[in-house]
């Protein structure tokens, strides 16, 4: 048969030379021989049998290339390619038998990399050799080499030899699979690992692919690697780029792949571009399908079967394991025992029938101690105090010192047993416990927010004795049993302070350069404190006294918190809660930092020693678990978690002593003790009204004395400090920071930009020196400061030639903030000197290293991420940080997030992700590898991304922790603390129900009127922090600060602004008692007495325009002027005002007490039973009916009357209702209700009620009636709506500062301005923009800042006297009123200043201030306020006049086209114009002086008056509104003449009431809420081309928005459009329209010699491309910041939190210090600490706000998690944290994108309140951000 084969074989190559004449192939095909169909002939020769038999590969004059490791056919001219070990196998490979031939066999050798059989010539790979399994029949392939022990042998060529001398093919050496088994394989160093000569090296291969691919695979049009790198542009220069056909799905990168690979849930294309967002995946069969961790569905039938069918090891997850009644065969399976050894085999591999009937402890007696026979094996025992070995023959030692701890302090391990003793002090008990012997009792020490507490520790109390008090915010704290010190950390106040016992002699040993001290350890021996500052990312060694500063570690930290030390063996320890968690250890002396405890850990809080013992103790306040493991950190024990036996919900601190372990509890505010080694015995000790933060116990023993300090007596010879080494035996010399060793002695090194503080051994930036305050302790730097003015605060640079105040991170940052000559902010630079942990910019500026390459620019020009530099071959990232392949360095914890962090997804390998598993805490999301927190399940945001919605599914069924959880009606969990706390933590309310029981107040707090307690000390301070003013009230005395005076009601107010002619205080009192300074006023003015000028028209009209009633006086009305010819105004007959005839008839006595005369000759509103109502309003009597005569005045009386008609004949041809008018022979027809009579006299028309003011949302006419419904963003009923989403809260101006009031408790957000009078938002970006009337200014601030830090002063040039504002939230731009400025005024504020446009104007700039344009000059006078509705392209502005009584309202297009005035009459001082977009974009407005609120609809119709009153004390009273707001169903307007912020109920304004109190002097108000403007609305703008501004207007065809600007921007690849023209060109790029590469320097011009320009023009290109997506994903700018997703993860998890808005955007979780909102599972979630850091969560979900906890955090909610990037804004809260003793009082910081809350639950959470203590060289700002259960450690006020 073989024969035959061969001649056929050799027939069909003679047709193929010679074809066939009849064949049906064209000249370009070719025939197949055996089966005659045609080929393409390109497809002839080609390497690849297309043809059945081979026949197009046979008969080949040339031969194409093999692809490696095969090898060409034997036979003549074969084309074919096999695989060596196919050779001599009998199986025709080659179709010709060339490879099978007996002489070919016989004579051809086997490759080097192969075994050669000698018997039969077969050639078998290599990875077979000393396999065990004879592949040769003569067992050439398994030599006895192979098991003689000596393991000499080498595996063939090509392969690599495992260290379980296993061989395998070298192609599989660092692919990341265990080819070896035993993992030798990938042990390796593979990061520079390459494959050999003929393959690629994927950086990363593809699932069940190769790392090494064949070059031959290499641009093919296939991507082989798993982000397609063998397909590249960089590799293949365009060779592959082959269109794809009709049945291919193109990819991003221009490959080609199956249209059945599209939306798989496989990343096929490489980019992952096949996966898009418009994939719609099938859902799985809950029946016969098995959905997969990636989203595959597979068969039922394929789970736990051994095979990881879903590519990401889902379906082989979780399998059940043999219960006692199976037995487990060797594969895993499992079969029933009685089917073991019954002559049947059942598991698949046979094991259940091998070694059947054989008793191997008989035979060998294998056991060295006892041996007991199986049925198909044996198992050994071992006798008590023993256990089996690896071997599980031998019998080795127990260790019970080690593996169960049963000594209470001293362990002596013996072979079999053990004996355990006591240290000094102690006596041992028969149960192995260790009693004290000295009578001394011990106590326990909590830092307690504004305490420190001592108690028993034996007996539960109420009772604890306060220690020390007067803390800002204390958490950590520590003592010295030698000199009986305390210590102490303050959070808020960043110092750290000492003192006695006792409290007496306390000082401040630290305040500065301290972030958040979060703990402290005090070594008693080596006589030194170490402490730790999270947001600095440090830890600290210092002498007692806090001298002579160190930093022992700076890299690898994140959220380091809890510090201990060890002086008996020289070890300090800390924990770090960050992202990828850890417990850390060094020696004391900073040397040999390890990680020692890294898994099955998330929060750890609190760590201490037991220095009896020598034991670590922890705390977990994720995972809820206290452990203790031995010093090394092995051996681990969990001792208590959160289970039915113990009260563990949020533990913090910890402390061991005696036999006890103490902790304290957050959530429950509790302290416990237990068992040290048990955990059994638990006892409550003490519930703390404030959170309990550090512990620890008091007692001589604690700290052993009789150990001996290494340094000896003289300080060991050291010139600075002499530290414990590791060892415990010796010490280490150590200089401070700042200083090096020099010959034995450290000497000061400062630079010549620092100041050396001789006294403190230390270096102080050179801004520092003549600041005003003593950086050094004893004064120092202020010493020899010359006669120099200072200004500006502490704690900001003070520029030389202005005197301007800038912040301190503005410093050396490229740009002349000063503005000054001398570029004083920059001239320092070029010669500042870095620290070696830092990174020069360009600038001079000096970054952290870690802050190089993380693909983020820190320094000013971006050259901390030039690509030269990060992607150079020799650059390392710092430990703790992930290497990209490009270069960058990104933290660990961001790997396999889903996130492209790296840029070139190299910390995305799927192939690995897919493989890796959620850590404990975490929950896996099923359509993806993504891991998010399990608190931040069920919490309403889709934190798993995309349309993967796991993580909210079956919330109902999630259980809250019993112990320290709230349920919330919409089953969120929430710490029990925050039950009946004032805010709204559920998101519904249900936390804050009727009847809610208040916590007590602490001992130094004052309870509020609303059960709210706040600090004592802000008791009469002049500042208002209760609801109602309440802590103001009764105040004899206030104490006003430095630089302030009180207003006659009690608030403080800057003292420059008394008698400045302006009222500030609301009752006038700053302006009364002045001398005289004002040399006149305008003519038309009238001058008061207290030198106030006001309108002659508003003198003696019954209102207190002065503000002293000087306007009012006998004196002032005997010579006033009312003119009454004009119409205008009325004089009183009897009293003599003059008031405005807008007054008469208005319900109220504008005349005063003595005359009514203004209210007389009225029409009465309600007619009588003989009267007929006009439609006027008017009553005339029935009679007048249908009378000829017009008595209505507008003929509504005589409208339907028909005189020829009668009633009885055809309802006298009525439509509705005929009334007979006896009295004039006439009928008379009329409508029923919601209809109207027509023109005709007879017919009726229906009348639209939504054209009025009925409903206070959506309105439906319908025939005779309407219907009022709740719009988009609102639910409610019965006309009465409430907006859906985050708590609302109001924006308040008040004088010089702004305040945000919630929930009855209010902060202060802006602070130390002029006059503030307009107000506005873009909630977008938690941007607030104001105006400042009297310094002229328009600035922006962070609603995530406090007033500690200032406004930015936006680049608007031309404005004079800026007083309303309104932000353009869709086109992106601002616009305000401009009253301009008289001549006079002009010559008085301005006379050295070039005047542009100094009249009245609306002007429009872009968000920066930018751009800035008259809008428009036509109908604007003196403009007072401005609204705009992007939605329909309209800008409204009101205008009191230049002539009094003129006023107008008036509206154009916001592009300023088609000004218009459109309410003209009965206004005198219109203010306070708002939309409400809820209400199909109504107009509102007050007038001040009228006390009037109108509005009308968005054209400018159907005006009407909505309420009206001025009369002190009247329920209607208006008290001369300034500014209204519209929300909801509530109208909310600040009243100036009584200091506060009233409203009223839209539909029954009768009464109003006080919302906001004790003002002084209320300007701007504004509704912070989610709907409050809609966010749905697409921007015209998008896609434009615009040189600067872009604006909106109605659409030419009467629907929707349109947009124009000037789009003739020629500016390329980002680049902006100048006013001139030209271009500002992005980082390196330049040339006229930014098309170029900019300059380059020296050093990178070698670099692209010799590089075509068009590859230049693709790398510029690329790298834009990347910048752009750098730049939307974390833009950090002074003038911008991001709202950007992010991710955390903890090594293999993700989570992802965005922050737009407050509160609803302020992210979730947290372990901060400072609390926040948070929205757990049933696991605790809290853990915040105070900054959050650099690397968090990110992703689309939407924003959820969280509670920040040690300051204060006004009601915040939970929702989804935050964002891993921070913007400056947001670093620079952090770094107000740095610089103590300094009031942080920046002017001019970007709008950050989260409000003042914390980020999630790795991330701490930190209010952003008063904080000091960086050096601007080590700032590392954070921004802060809310946490999960935690508000961080500072707690709402008053209120943890």
């Amino acid at each position: 048969m073989a024969d035959i084969k061969v001649l056929l074989r050799y027939f069909a190559v003679l047709l193929a030379v010679y074809p066939s004449v009849h064949s049906e192939c064209d000249g370009m095909q070719y025939e197949c021989v055996m089966s005659r169909t045609c080929i393409e002939s390109s497809r002839r020769c080609d390497g690849v049998a297309d043809c059945p038999g081979a026949d197009d590969e046979l008969s080949c004059s040339i031969r194409t290339p093999c692809r490696a490791d095969y090898e060409h056919c034997p036979g003549l001219q074969n084309n074919l390619c096999i695989d060596p070990s196919w050779r001599c196998d009998s199986k025709d490979d080659c179709e010709d038998n060339s490879d099978e031939d007996a002489n070919f066999c016989a004579t051809t050798a086997c490759p080097s990399s192969f075994v050669s059989c000698v018997s039969d010539k077969k050639c078998i790979p290599g990875d077979k050799f000393c396999d065990g399994q004879n592949d040769c029949a003569d067992r050439t392939d398994e030599p006895a080499e192979c098991t003689d022990g000596t393991s000499t042998w080498q595996c063939p060529d090509l392969h690599f030899k495992c260290n379980n001398s296993r061989c395998i093919s070298d192609l599989k050496v660092c692919d990341g699979v265990d080819d070896c088994t035993d993992g030798s394989d990938e042990s390796m160093d593979c990061s520079d690992h390459v494959c050999r000569s003929g393959y690629f090296t994927c950086p990363v291969k593809r699932f069940n692919g190769e790392r090494c691919i064949p070059t031959n695979q290499v641009c093919d049009g296939v991507a082989q690697c798993e982000y397609a790198e063998d397909e590249d542009d960089d590799t293949c220069m365009g060779t592959n780029d082959i269109p794809c056909s009709g049945n291919e799905f193109t990819c991003a990168n221009d490959l080609c792949i199956l249209m059945m690979y599209e939306c798989d849930h496989y990343n096929d294309c490489g980019d992952s571009s096949d996966e898009h967002d418009a994939c719609d995946y099938p859902e799985c069969s809950t029946v016969t399908q098995f959905k997969c961790g990636n989203g595959v569905c597979v068969s039922v039938s394929q789970r736990c079967d051994g095979n990881n069918d879903c590519r990401d090891g889902s379906d082989e997850s979780d399998c059940p394991s043999c219960n006692d009644n199976q037995f487990t065969c060797e594969n895993g399976q499992c079969v029933a025992i009685s089917q073991v050894c019954d002559g049947s085999v059942h598991c698949e591999d046979g094991s259940d029938e091998r070694f059947c009937g054989i008793d191997e402890c008989m035979m060998n007696r294998p056991c060295s101690d006892t041996c007991v026979d199986t049925l198909t094996s044996f198992k050994c025992m071992c006798n008590k105090g023993f256990v089996l070995a690896s071997d599980r023959v031998t019998c080795i030692d127990f260790d019970e010192c080690t593996m169960t701890p049963i000594c209470s302090q001293v362990c002596v391990n013996t072979p079999g047993s053990y004996i355990c003793s006591c240290t000094t002090g102690y006596q041992l008990q028969s149960n192995g416990s260790c009693m004290r012997t000295t009578g001394e009792d011990p106590t326990v020490l909590i830092a307690n927010r504004y305490y420190v507490r001592q108690f028993d520790t034996e007996t539960p109390s109420d009772v604890n004795n306060i220690v020390a008090q007067d803390f800002e915010f204390a958490v950590a704290l520590d003592y010295d049993i030698v000199d009986n010190k305390l210590f102490v950390s303050d959070v808020v106040a960043n110092t750290i302070v000492r003192m006695d016992m006792n409290a007496q002699n306390r000082e401040v040993i630290i305040d500065d350069d301290a972030g958040s001290v979060e703990g402290i350890a005090v070594d008693w021996v080596g006589r030194k404190i170490y402490f730790s500052d999270r947001p600095r990312r440090i830890l600290e060694v210092a002498e007692m006294n806090g001298s002579s500063r160190r930093v022992l570690k700076r890299t690898n930290l994140f959220e380091v918190r809890a510090v201990a030390v060890d002086p008996k063996h020289g070890n300090m320890y800390w924990t770090d809660w960050g992202l990828r968690a850890y417990i850390g250890r060094m020696g004391m002396d900073g040397t040999n930092p390890i990680e020692i405890h890294n898994e099955n850990i998330a929060w750890p809080n609190g760590i201490t020693v037991d220095y009896t013992a020598d034991r670590i103790y922890w705390t977990d306040a994720h995972l809820d678990h206290i452990s203790f493991a031995d010093l090394e950190g092995n051996n681990i024990h969990e001792l208590a978690n959160d289970d039915s036996v113990h009260r563990i919900a949020h533990p913090f601190s910890i402390a061991v002593f005696d036999e006890w372990v103490y902790w304290t509890e957050w959530n429950i505010k509790k302290v416990y003790r237990a068992h040290k080694l048990t955990g059994l015995s638990e006892m409550e000790l003490v519930t703390t009204i404030h959170r309990p933060f550090d512990i620890n116990i008091y007692h001589s023993l604690k700290q052993d004395t009789t150990l001996q300090n290494p340094c000896g007596t003289n300080n060991g010879g050291c010139s600075h400090l002499c530290v414990i080494a590791a060892g415990g035996n010796d010490f280490t010399c150590l200089c401070p920071d700042n200083y090096v060793l020099e010959n034995g002695v450290c000497v000061e090194r400062c630079s010549d930009r620092q100041f050396h503080c001789s006294a403190d051994a230390d270096c102080i930036p050179w801004y520092y020196e003549c600041n005003g305050y003593n950086d050094c302790s004893d004064g120092e730097d202020e010493r020899d400061c010359g006669q120099v003015e200072r200004v500006c605060d502490p704690s900001v640079f003070q520029c030389d030639g202005n005197d301007r105040c800038i912040p301190i991170p503005w410093l050396c940052d490229g740009d002349n903030d000063c503005q000054d000559v001398t570029i004083s902010d920059e001239s320092h630079c070029s010669t500042n000197v870095c620290e070696d942990w830092e990174f020069k910019c360009n600038s001079g500026k000096c970054i952290p290293r870690r802050e190089v390459c993380d693909r983020d620019d820190d320094c000013p020009d971006g050259d901390d991420e030039e690509e030269v530099m990060c992607t150079h071959p020799n650059r390392t990232c710092e430990v703790g940080y992930f290497s990209c392949a490009n270069g960058f360095c990104v933290p660990d914890a961001w790997v396999c997030d889903l996130d492209n962090d790296c840029g070139d997804m190299s910390d995305e390998p799927s192939h690995l992700c897919y493989q890796s598993t959620c850590a404990p805490g975490w929950f896996s999301c099923a359509d993806s590898y993504r891991c998010i927190p399990s608190y931040v399940r069920c919490n309403g945001f889709l934190d798993c991304r995309g349309e993967d919605d796991s993580d909210e599914e079956g919330c109902p069924e999630v259980t809250c922790d019993p112990i320290g959880d709230f349920r919330c009606d919409n089953h969120k969990c929430i710490p029990k603390r925050w039950e009946c706390d004032f805010n709204n933590d559920c998101g519904d309310r249900s936390d804050e129900y009727e009847g809610c029981v208040y916590r007590d107040c602490s001992e130094s707090e004052f309870r509020c009127g609303n059960e709210r307690c706040i600090q004592g000390r802000k008791v009469c301070d002049g500042t208002v922090d209760c609801p109602g003013g309440l802590d103001e009230d009764d105040c004899n005395d206030v104490n006003c600060p430095n630089g302030y005076r009180a207003c006659a009601f009690g608030t403080c107010i800057n003292a420059t602004l008394f008698c400045n002619g302006i009222r500030n205080c609301f009752d006038g009192s700053d302006e009364s008692g002045c001398a005289t300074t004002n040399p006149g006023c305008e003519i038309g003015e009238f001058r008061c007495t207290n030198n106030r000028c006001i309108p002659e028209e508003f003198k003696c009209d019954g209102g207190n325009e002065c503000g002293d009633g000087s306007d009012e006086s006998r004196e002032a009305c005997l010579t006033s002027q009312c003119d009454t010819s004009q119409g205008e105004r009325f004089r009183c007959p009897s009293s003599g005002l003059c008031i405005w005839v807008d007054q008469l008839c208005d319900g109220y006595n504008n005349c005063g007490d003595s005359d009514l005369s203004d209210e007389q000759r009225c029409s009465t509103t309600a007619c009588t039973a003989d009267s007929f109502r006009c439609s006027g309003g008017d009553c005339v009597p029935f009679s007048a009916l249908c009378n000829g005569n017009n008595d209505c005045t507008d003929n509504y009386d005589e409208l339907g009357c028909d005189k020829e008609a009668t009633c009885s004949v055809n309802n006298g041809d009525c439509e509705h209702i005929c009334t007979p008018i006896s009295s004039a022979g006439a009928i008379l027809c009329q409508c029923r209700q919601g209809y109207v009579l027509a023109e005709d006299g007879h017919n009726c028309v229906d009348v639209n009620e939504c054209l009025g003011f009925d409903c206070i949302q959506t309105c439906s006419n319908s025939k005779g009636t309407f219907r009022c419904s709740c719009s988009e963003g609102y639910t409610g009923q019965n006309n009465s709506c409430f907006a859906n989403g985050a708590t609302e809260y109001l924006i308040i101006s008040d004088g010089q500062s702004i305040i945000r009031h919630v929930d009855g408790g209010r902060d202060t957000i802006v602070d130390h301005q002029s006059r503030i009078e307009g107000l506005d938002y873009m909630f977008e970006t938690n941007t607030l923009y104001f105006t400042d009337s009297e310094s002229r200014s328009i600035k922006r601030h962070s609603l995530l800042y406090n007033s500690d830090i200032a406004p930015e002063n936006l680049a608007v040039d031309n404005v004079y006297l800026p007083v309303d504002i309104s932000v353009d939230w869709i086109g992106r731009n601002i616009y305000f009123t401009d009253q301009g400025v008289t001549q006079s005024s002009r010559s008085k504020r301005q006379s050295d200043q070039i005047v542009a446009d100094p009249y009245p104007k609306i002007a429009v700039a872009d968000l920066e201030g930018l751009h800035e344009r008259t809008l428009t000059k036509e109908n604007v006078e003196k403009p007072t306020s401005v609204a705009v509705n992007p939605r329909r392209g309209y800008i409204y502005w009101a205008d009191m006049s230049s002539r009094v009584g003129n006023a107008f309202i008036a509206m154009a297009y916001m592009n300023g086209e088609n000004s218009e005035k459109v309410i003209t009459d009965g206004l005198i001082q219109p203010r306070g114009l708002t939309v409400d977009f809820s209400n199909d974009d109504r107009v509102f407005w007050v007038d001040f002086k009228l006390n009037i609120l109108q509005g009308m609809l968005f054209d400018g119709s159907n005006r009407k008056t909505l309420m009206s009153g001025d009369l002190s004390g009247d329920l209607h009273a208006l008290y001369n509104p300034f500014h209204l707001e519209v929300f909801e169903d509530q109208f909310y307007w600040t009243a100036s003449s009584s200091g506060e912020v009233r409203k009223a109920n839209r539909l029954n304004p009768s009464k109003n009431l006080t919302e906001v109190s004790r003002l002084t002097n209320p300007g701007g108000l504004k509704m912070f809420q989610v709907n409050r403007y809609p966010q749905n609305i697409d921007n015209p703008c998008s896609g434009k081309n615009c040189r600067d501004l872009c604006l909106l207007h109605p659409s030419l065809s009467g629907k929707g928005i349109e947009a124009s600007c000037d789009e003739g921007c020629n500016c390329e690849n980002g680049g902006t459009c100048l006013s001139d023209g030209s271009c500002r060109c992005p980082n390196g790029l330049g040339g006229e329209f930014c098309t170029s590469p900019a300059k380059q320097t020296k050093s990178q011009v070698p670099l692209l010699a010799g590089v075509s320009s068009t590859l230049v023009i693709i790398i510029i290109v690329l790298v834009l491309l990347l910048l752009l997506y750098a730049y939307k994903r974390k833009t950090k700018s002074k003038r911008e910041t991001t709202g950007g997703e992010v991710s955390y993860n903890n090594g293999n998890t993700n989570v992802q939190l965005n922050a737009n808005s407050f509160p609803s955007n302020i992210p979730t979780a947290s372990n901060p210090v400072y609390d926040n909102t948070f929205n757990p599972g049933p696991t605790t979630y809290d853990n915040r600490g105070f900054v959050p850091p650099m690397g968090a969560a990110g992703g689309p979900a939407h924003p959820g706000p969280q509670k920040t906890g040690l300051p204060g955090d006004e009601d915040l909610e939970a929702g989804a998690l935050p964002d891993k990037e921070f913007s400056d804004a947001e670093k620079l809260a952090m770094y107000s944290s740095m610089y103590p003793n300094q009031p942080n009082y920046y002017v001019g910081m970007p709008p950050p994108s989260m409000p003042h809350a914390h980020m999630p639950e790795p991330p701490p959470a930190y209010r952003a309140e008063a904080g000091h203590g960086e050096r601007v060289d080590d700032v590392h700002l954070d921004a802060p951000t809310s946490g999960n259960d935690e508000r961080g450690l500072v707690d709402n006020e008053g209120q943890d």
